[in-house]
């Protein structure tokens, strides 16, 4: 398995001055995990994902925490369903974006 690092600098359109991704991918190329990071290295919250693959290199399911989205093929390798259990962690709204 080999892990890549994409950085994010100030002058990215997001402005997330210096945060970045890790990549990590399986002997055939598939990506296994993405995490993001800050600048300082902590781990982003909701940045947390997994991948995994069928036999014929088709995603069958991606995490985010304890969410789970699973992804069924035909025999064409056709995408014929998407399904969702769980949820994505999230921090509390800061008081100027919380619904009433």
């Amino acid at each position: 398995m080999r892990t890549v690092t994409t950085r994010q600098s100030a002058d990215d359109s997001d402005q997330r001055g210096g945060n970045y991704v890790n990549y990590s991918y399986d002997n055939i190329g598939e990506v296994k995990t993405a995490v993001g990071k800050e600048s300082g290295g902590s781990t982003r919250l909701q940045e947390q994902f997994g991948y995994a693959y069928d036999a014929a290199g088709n995603l069958n399911y991606r995490t985010n925490n304890a969410l789970v989205q699973t992804f069924t093929n035909n025999t064409l390798n056709e995408l014929t369903s998407v399904g969702r259990s769980g949820r994505s962690r999230s921090r509390a709204r800061p008081p100027s974006r919380r619904r009433t």
